[in-house]
């Protein structure tokens, strides 16, 4: 992780303090602005990160994106989607430290609309990323750093913040795997930041301090085992 730190020496002085908040806040005005009649067409003209757009001169979308709400149901969820985005958003944040947070977040969302862009050139269609999928990763970089917090599935069922990432990354997965081509760049948006943090989170688990050679350590241990196995019972 060498090129982290000399990265973190030279670029945390762009780092946006408290950028969960700052995030809280951009989506409470996202809902201001989608509860307006016409609010969700002025989003898409003017915020959402569409690539042809953002080709023509309006890079402002690549950040603007993010005003849009978690959900779109009834005002009270849509509220309460922001209320817990913030709750997990600032825990990841003081847990990471606000460089890396501001690191993670951002680049799920880049990860994302690149993933757009390159599938705006090879097929033509312009499809609207949904920041939906980096607040997804957020969460699950939450059920990394505190697996053992309770917190509530739709609000009402009690549950282990591990379970719930692992019944979420289950649902991304699916969709993965059945979904169409901006199903799988929205799903890789937000599970390639989590896979990463988790090995850095866990890297000291690994044999030889990479997942490789834990892999290959793993598997000549269980071969030696299976082998003293056969001698035992002979």
């Amino acid at each position: 992780m060498r090129w982290f730190y000399k990265l973190k020496q030279k670029c945390e002085k762009y780092t946006i303090p408290n950028l969960a908040m700052f995030i809280t806040f951009c989506m409470a005005a996202g809902l201001i602005l989608v509860l307006r009649e016409d609010g969700i067409n002025l989003y898409l003209r003017y915020l959402a990160f569409i690539p042809s757009e953002v080709l023509r001169g309006q890079i402002w979308r690549i950040f603007s994106a993010i005003i849009f709400p978690p959900a779109l149901n009834s005002i009270f969820f849509m509220a309460l989607s922001i209320f817990f985005f913030y709750s997990f958003a600032a825990d990841v944040e003081r847990g990471m430290g606000q460089f890396e947070f501001n690191v993670y977040f951002f680049g799920s969302l880049l990860i994302g609309e690149i993933g757009c862009l390159i599938g705006y050139w090879v097929t033509g269609f312009d499809n609207v990323f949904s920041p939906a999928f980096a607040v997804f990763s957020v969460f699950m970089a939450y059920a990394i750093l505190y697996p053992e917090n309770q917190i509530m599935i739709m609000y009402i069922l009690p549950v282990k913040a591990k379970y719930a990432g692992l019944l979420e990354a289950g649902i991304y997965i699916y969709m993965f795997i059945t979904g169409d081509l901006y199903s799988r760049i929205y799903v890789a948006a937000a599970l390639l930041p989590v896979i990463i943090f988790y090995m850095i989170a866990h890297r000291d688990d690994y044999i030889g301090g990479n997942p490789i050679s834990n892999l290959k350590f793993r598997l000549n241990q269980r071969k030696r085992q299976k082998e003293w196995e056969d001698n035992f019972k002979s």
